[in-house]
């Protein structure tokens, strides 16, 4: 996602209120923001991306993927962090 550079705090405040947003990470790269959310399906991740995401404040651009299966999930850290 691309926000106008002058909102970033709006739009994390946004964020931070909305329940289907389950984690947001800045990012550097082509996009500014990296949003985890969980909705009930297609329809509803269409509508939360054209009616909710679109018009949080600063949003000008969103790149969305979906991820259709897990290959792995999170390791343990520590033993992550000893490699």
């Amino acid at each position: 996602m691309t926000l106008d550079g002058r909102l970033h705090g709006e739009f994390e405040a946004a964020v931070q209120r909305h329940a289907a947003i389950l984690e947001c990470h800045a990012t550097t790269g082509q996009g500014d923001y990296l949003l985890h959310v969980l909705v009930s399906g297609i329809a509803a991740l269409d509508d939360f991306l054209r009616n909710v995401l679109s018009r949080m404040p600063g949003v000008q651009r969103l790149h969305t993927t979906v991820a259709t299966k897990t290959i792995k999930r999170r390791g343990a850290v520590m033993e992550s962090a000893a490699t």
